[in-house]
């Protein structure tokens, strides 16, 4: 049977929605797909049917089957390997911890000392709460099976004894720290890695007042810019690209912690660049819909335990689908503003539902930030990149300089009296927006 292109989009998606309704509802959306499938096929006789219902019961039935298992007894004590550290808080941060003959465990503990991934640490005196289902599901993603709190601050026993990766991640840090003043440093580090651990904490609440917050959250569009930008000094034939692009998006994943965002930028990458070399241009929408559905299948708990993931796909999809259309609402301002104030709108409006659910709120002052920044990304990235390199004064300099104009234009507008937009406010101007995008796009 020959399968049109928006078929095979269709079986996709309807595997990523499956595994999304059996990580909120086990097993009960194995049993809607299926009759639902049955009954539309008996009055359609469209095999399609069939086909979309049959993956999305698979779908549903996978985060049941592939979940971590617990931990017993609970520990109250633990040493093991940082992979991963975010802030958690004013004065906590979240540690994943990788002990040596178990699952991660995500532990809450101090913001100091701050860790690194690498290094090697206790904990001491843990407590354990049964968590929700939403953090269940979120430990899941993470192939986690246990989360922990403590009041004490971990013992670092040793300091960068992880993989070479880590370490290399380690010694980025320490390079761009020595090179910069905070908070350049710590922007630069963010854009390049992902790590907020180091923030100073009111540049952190700038970011999310600003809606800049992505800037610095190791995503898809950072591998963009790695192959694209690195790809411009490395010429190589088609059959050699394959080979960099997977080289650097794999480095670049598990440098970062190998996010679900970073791990979809990551597919889209390669499977592009596999593309190219077989003289095939890659679709799209297609593209989109694989890397979905292959990370699903590597964790069928992304689509419904992800933030990263939920937010990642919701911002490509507003990119791709409502940016074109928003664009129309500013056909009179050059592309240099109109393209990306239309690209923040479109990821705006498609990630303001998820923003609400799990935050409570999202902000609209990325429509004012966004658009002087966005374009600089790039620049500022590769100037990043490359003072880790060679960090001398030549090159510190215009990096210091770029980076300072972004980290001002976000503590200005961060500073603005505008809240983010919360509650049933909040969720009347999400639906409208979207609502009216959608619009303009059956317009057309």
């Amino acid at each position: 049977m020959h399968l049109r292109p928006n078929a095979v989009i269709a079986i996709l998606w309807s595997f990523v929605f499956g595994a999304l309704l059996g990580g909120l509802i086990p097993w009960v959306g194995t049993v809607v797909f299926v009759v639902g499938s049955l009954l539309l096929f008996a009055t359609t006789k469209a095999p399609i049917i069939l086909l979309v219902g049959a993956w999305a019961s698979i779908g549903s039935l996978l985060p049941g089957l592939l979940h971590p298992p617990p931990a017993n007894p609970i520990p109250k004590s633990l040493e093991g390997i940082v992979a991963l550290t975010q802030l958690a808080g004013e004065s906590t941060q979240r540690i994943t911890l990788q002990p040596k003959s178990a699952s991660c465990v995500v532990i809450v503990a101090p913001r100091f000392p701050e860790l690194t991934p690498g290094d090697a640490v206790r904990f001491s005196t843990l407590l354990y709460r049964p968590p929700s289902a939403g953090l269940a599901r979120s430990l899941a993603a993470q192939h986690c099976n246990l989360r922990l709190t403590t009041k004490q601050p971990p013992k670092v026993l040793s300091s960068g004894g992880g993989t070479l990766l880590t370490n290399v991640r380690a010694s980025l840090l320490t390079r761009l720290r020595r090179a910069l003043p905070e908070p350049e440093a710590s922007f630069i580090a963010g854009l390049l890695v992902g790590t907020t651990a180091s923030f100073p904490e009111d540049f952190t609440e700038q970011l999310r007042i600003s809606g800049t917050s992505h800037l610095v959250a190791a995503s898809g569009s950072n591998v963009t810019i790695l192959v694209s930008g690195l790809g411009q000094f490395l010429p190589v034939g088609r059959e050699a690209g394959v080979a960099v692009t997977g080289l650097l998006t794999g480095s670049y994943s598990m440098l970062t912690g190998a996010s679900a965002s970073v791990l979809r930028g990551a597919l889209t990458a390669t499977i592009a660049s596999l593309g190219k070399a077989l003289g095939r241009p890659a679709n799209g929408d297609i593209l989109f819909a694989l890397s979905a559905f292959l990370l699903t299948l590597y964790n069928p708990w992304y689509p419904s335990g992800d933030i990263g993931f939920q937010l990642s796909l919701a911002a490509m999809a507003g990119v791709l689908y409502l940016s074109a259309p928003a664009a129309r609402l500013f056909k009179k301002l050059p592309a240099i503003i109109k393209d990306p104030l239309a690209q923040t709108l479109g990821a705006t409006a498609a990630t303001a539902p998820i923003s609400l659910l799990n935050f409570g709120a999202f902000s609209v002052l990325g429509l004012l930030s966004n658009p002087p920044i966005l374009w600089l990304i790039p620049a500022l990235s590769g100037l990043g990149l490359l003072l880790v390199i060679a960090p001398i004064l030549v090159v510190a300099i215009p990096t210091w300089g770029l980076a300072h104009f972004v980290v001002r234009i976000i503590l200005s507008i961060g500073a603005l009296p505008v809240t983010p937009l919360s509650g049933v406010v909040g969720w009347v101007v999400a639906l409208l927006a979207l609502l009216g995008i959608l619009q303009l796009r059956r317009a057309k």
